[in-house]
């Protein structure tokens, strides 16, 4: 399916071929004959853009066999990087998923969230509580600091996408934070 869209694409709507064969590889290379090639493959895109998507492909289609070759190709852009990480954590193998989380928060509180269109932080949200409530705290308390750093406005982003995540974490403790500042 991803091939026959490779027609629609028009080489007006993107700058080069070389974004044009990023896009089309972007939908197809984690279902190729050779991954491994194809892993390489999208290392050297030169559009992140596409790169993230293309990465989200191999977390999705949950090839444990590829686990470590996606993790290493995680990208540098804090936000597409906690984005892949969060989707390569529902893949196996179960026992590296917190770690894989953790790098993904590590990431997630060093984008600028949006309040209205993020995506990524409700994601993180809902796969940190999937994990026992112990661990997300100690997950938490290795990325609280990082919210020091942040203007207010990220900060309370940060709080609003992450919310299900602390409550799961220590709902009494959350909410015995927050009555104190009203």
């Amino acid at each position: 399916a991803a091939l026959a869209e490779f027609e629609n694409i028009k080489a007006t709507d993107y700058q080069s071929m070389t974004e044009r064969v990023e896009a089309v590889g972007s939908r197809v290379m984690a279902y190729t004959h050779d991954p491994r090639y194809a892993l390489g493959t999208i290392s050297r895109f030169e559009s992140e853009e596409w790169k993230r998507p293309a990465l989200l492909q191999f977390a999705r289609a949950m090839r444990t066999d590829l686990f470590d070759d996606v993790l290493v190709a995680a990208l540098e852009d804090a936000e597409h990087r906690a984005e892949v990480l969060t989707a390569l954590a529902a893949a196996p193998p179960a026992e590296r998923r917190t770690a894989v989380l953790g790098d993904a928060l590590a990431a997630a509180m060093r984008y600028q969230s949006d309040l209205l269109h993020d995506d990524v932080l409700p994601a993180l949200a809902q796969a940190l509580v999937l994990l026992p409530p112990d661990t997300v705290r100690a997950l938490w308390r290795d990325n609280r600091s990082r919210l020091g750093e942040l203007a207010r406005p990220q900060l309370l982003r940060k709080l609003h996408g992450l919310a299900a995540a602390i409550l799961h974490a220590d709902a009494e403790a959350a909410l015995r934070a927050a009555s104190r500042h009203q």
